[in-house]
Formats: structure tokens, sequence, C-alpha cells
């Protein structure tokens, strides 16, 4: 039997745990939360549009609408994932075209519990490496990348399309 210390100390726990998923996108992986991923599903048809940057993969349609798709590891310096699934996302601002993004994924997420005990972030200035990592850390023994959603939504809306 569990007594009432205890059962409080288990619900701070389940409190303080945040239900993530662990994103492959090419040699790297990313860690959004749950709650981020409207869907994760096969990329269609992409249409290209010229004078894009290199992460800029192009326009695709997803339940009737076009969502624009991006490469983070592009975004970040590294080969263009190679899959043909897209995680889309929902916007945190709500400004960019449709209140999506597509982020072109290179394997299935997988669901992971996280807590504060299980994080460790990495030293150094990320923003180095990219204005798209918001943190760098180390998730039970695996390098895992937090994109950042709001640098990656400003970025789409510069471009023209």
């Amino acid at each position: 039997m569990v007594d009432s210390s205890q059962a409080a100390k288990l619900d701070k726990q389940r409190d303080e745990t945040l239900r993530c998923l662990v994103i492959p996108a090419g040699d790297t992986n990313l860690l959004l939360p749950n709650t981020v991923v409207a869907e994760v599903t096969v990329l269609g048809e992409l249409k290209l549009l010229e004078d894009m940057p290199e992460w800029f993969a192009g326009l695709f349609s997803w339940r009737g609408v076009e969502i624009p798709l991006v490469s983070f590891s592009s975004m970040i310096g590294h080969d263009a994932e190679s899959g043909r699934r897209v995680a889309v996302l929902n916007t945190l601002s709500g400004k960019t075209v449709n209140k999506f993004i597509g982020l072109s994924i290179s394997g299935i997420p997988r669901l992971v519990m996280v807590n504060s005990a299980m994080v460790d972030f990495k030293d150094g200035n990320v923003a180095a490496k990219s204005d798209s990592i918001l943190a760098e850390m180390d998730l039970g023994g695996e390098q895992v990348y937090v994109p950042d959603i709001d640098f990656i939504e400003q970025s789409l809306e510069q471009l023209k399309f």
C-alpha cells in the first residue's frame, strides 16, 4: 500500500514528466514535445520552388492544404534526410501559412517519457552551431537536439512562396 507522502511524490514525478518524440532526421535525432507533432505521414508529391535556400525542400499537400517542408539537417549544415516521411508540426505562433510546418524525417519517431533526471544539457554555445537549435542534450546516452520552432517559423515567413 502506498502512503500519502509516497503518493504525493509519485504525483509530482508524473507532473514533471513530459511525453516527447525522438525523431530521426538524417544523422541527428530531434526531441520534440508530443503535442507539437500533429501527425507523421508519408511524403506525397513535392512541389519544388526555385531560388529557395537548401533547407527549404518545397511544398506538399497535407489534408488539402500546402505545407512548407523543411530539412532540419540541411538547416544545421548536415546532409539532407533521405527518407520519405514527414512530421507535420503545429506552429507555435500560428503565423506561418496554414499554421503547420512539415519536417523531413528519416525514420519512425519513438515516444519517450522525459523528466529532468534523464536530461543532461550539453555545455557550450549551441547557437554557434545553428540558430535553429534551441538545445543540445544527452538523453539517456543518446545525443538529441531540440529544434527552435520559432526560428524555423520566422525563417519560413521571410521566404516568398
